[in-house]
């Protein structure tokens, strides 16, 4: 199993304990290391570093949305010709079935197809 960021942190905070307790002894070259980590984070208290990382964020999750807005509008517009096509192929079927049958079509004021037979009922 591969350690995480917090395993990693925990085994250096145990490290750290006992180096303070006197329980282990100093390595220098750990301590160098560790110095070296944290002058490489940024200083949270500038009101710069803090306002970049903010535009930084926003840019990427404007991405992030805009993507996910364009996946939507694309399922969507794939959702609607699929319902099109369903129609379009219902008509025909029904049309098809119209001929064998002999069975004029009647057109009525909502769209829907519908024989002589089933207006006269």
């Amino acid at each position: 199993m591969k350690p995480s960021l917090h395993n990693r942190l925990a085994d250096i905070h145990a490290y750290l304990g006992k180096v303070a307790s006197g329980t282990l002894p100093v390595n220098h070259a750990i301590l160098y290391n560790l110095q070296d980590m944290f002058n490489l984070l940024p200083n949270l208290e500038k009101k710069d570093t803090v306002a970049g990382f903010a535009v930084n964020t926003n840019d990427e999750l404007l991405a992030v949305y805009l993507s996910s807005l364009v996946r939507a509008v694309i399922a969507l517009h794939n959702l609607i010709q699929n319902k099109i096509t369903n129609r379009e192929e219902e008509k025909k079927e029904d049309r098809g079935a119209l001929v064998e049958t002999g069975s004029v079509p009647v057109v009525g004021a909502d769209g829907d197809t519908k024989t002589e037979d089933e207006v006269k009922k």
